[in-house]
């Protein structure tokens, strides 16, 4: 199956929504911020808060790397007919989805 054999595995697909948000979302920020609190120049302190929001960014991108995990794992049991054990993999990108929901609804 395209979207995962398993409830769960199909469900997990939900979690891929979070990066774009976040993504969409940080930008939706930066653009709000003005030309006047951009990086003007290359300061230390500028470059900090810029490698700042990079790092945020690419935590945007954790729900992605779990559900290529997960989809990778369910693949090899396929292949293979050894039967690993998906759900502390789910319950990583559940959680972790989780938190980005929380921080795009309230941070």
């Amino acid at each position: 199956a395209v979207i995962g054999r398993s409830r769960p595995v199909r469900f997990a697909i939900l979690g891929l929504i979070v990066p774009p948000y976040g993504f969409a979302l940080l930008y939706a920020r930066w653009e709000v911020t003005g030309a006047a609190r951009r990086i003007q120049s290359c300061s230390a302190r500028e470059i900090c808060r810029l490698l700042y929001h990079s790092a945020w960014s690419l935590m945007w991108c954790v729900p992605a790397i779990t559900y290529t995990i997960i989809r990778v794992f369910e693949h090899e049991q396929e292949q293979t007919e050894v039967q690993r054990n998906l759900f502390p993999i789910l319950v990583i990108h559940y959680v972790v989805t989780a938190i980005g929901i929380g921080i795009g609804l309230f941070y």
